[in-house]
């Protein structure tokens, strides 16, 4: 870890503190678009109109966010949707990030990883890939994500392995009910695909899945009577995890989610809007994707709303939230914000470092 993000480090710690804008913005999250070509049962982000895509942000709108990004020393973009590859134009804006000197990181559901997408993903430059996978079993899988896409969701995953030997993979699965049993096997079915690492997230109502009716989740969700099988599977997560060579989710996160519906579990300080910001696709600036943003960056400069009084409000919400926000997004953010916890996983700090910032270069 250089010098520089460490003092960037320090000043996220003391502008939390002070309730005061840190001079970085560390991480981006980038919502590039709201369409999406799955169905999947935790999500309603399918049901987007197709024809919201006529407000998103340019590609040209999105470079001068970009040249903000730059300006304001950002580390990582991670790129997500909706599903990104649906836009056109998501290999220009990946190679801009690049071109700018952050890592990009870009997360999606791996259907539309075909050989043409893959050799346009080399040439841009991706830093690292993030896919969603839920389950070693095709038909579980295909349950959650609404389509017969197993096959090629792993296709993509090897394709990516093969044909870009030096981009970081990752795996994304949600832990519901649908899936529990088992989940300790998608370490080693992961590994078996070339992965580098493997994030799990247990599925909430909350971010990006907060306007899906509380009735509408069919079953996956977790109730007070399911959290002895859930802390079960998060035991076998955890000894396959520290076992695995695989990059996983840090072991406070991996324990932290079988306490997640526990009464007075102790939940950790948010810095959403001290160590990053979010973007949707229409250029609303928030400081977490809980929130829905007043100011976009069609309107002011990313710096100006980052130092606003206005996004000042935001960070306030943030920190006065009492959501149980245990996500490998925020939630892993917010414990590397945790001096005791960065420095007892000091090791794990070091291996995330390496994977999203490996390779960057300035432009």
């Amino acid at each position: 870890m250089d010098f520089h993000s460490i003092l960037s480090y320090v000043d996220v710690k003391l502008s939390r503190m002070f309730c005061r804008a840190p001079a970085d913005i560390m991480f981006s999250f980038v919502w590039v678009t709201d369409r999406c070509n799955l169905r999947c049962m935790m999500c309603d982000q399918w049901k987007t109109d197709p024809g919201t895509a006529a407000g998103e942000l340019s590609l040209e709108e999105w470079k001068r966010c970009i040249d903000s990004l730059r300006s304001m020393r950002t580390r990582v973009v991670s790129v997500t949707g909706g599903e990104p590859l649906l836009r056109h134009d998501i290999y220009e804006i990946i190679g801009y990030i690049k071109k700018c000197g952050m890592s990009c990181h870009l997360c999606t559901n791996g259907t539309l990883l075909e050989d043409h997408a893959v050799e346009r993903l080399k040439a841009s430059g991706v830093g690292s890939v993030s896919v969603s996978l839920d389950s070693v079993r095709a038909g579980v899988h295909n349950r959650l994500r609404g389509f017969d896409c197993f096959d090629s969701v792993v296709r993509g995953i090897r394709r990516l392995r093969q044909n870009i030997p030096g981009v970081r993979i990752g795996i994304n699965c949600m832990i519901t009910k649908a899936n529990i049993d088992g989940i300790e096997d998608m370490l080693p079915f992961a590994q078996s695909l070339g992965a580098d690492q493997i994030k799990f997230d247990v599925i909430h109502t909350h971010l990006m899945h907060r306007r899906k009716h509380i009735g509408s989740f069919q079953g996956l969700l977790f109730g007070n009577s399911d959290m002895a099988e859930l802390r079960g599977a998060v035991k076998r997560l955890e000894a396959a995890a520290v076992s695995s060579p695989l990059l996983t989710n840090s072991l406070t996160f991996i324990r932290g989610m079988g306490l997640m519906n526990v009464p007075g579990a102790r939940r950790l300080p948010c810095y959403a809007g001290y160590h990053s910001c979010s973007i949707n696709p229409y250029g609303f600036v928030s400081a977490c994707s809980n929130q829905d943003g007043t100011q976009s960056v069609r309107d002011s400069s990313l710096e100006d709303i980052w130092r606003s009084a206005a996004f000042r409000e935001q960070r306030l919400y943030a920190m006065r939230c009492r959501e149980r926000c245990w996500n490998s997004t925020y939630g892993e953010l917010n414990i590397r914000c945790s001096l005791r916890h960065a420095a007892g996983e000091w090791r794990q700090v070091m291996r995330e470092f390496d994977y999203y910032r490996s390779g960057v270069t300035k432009g």
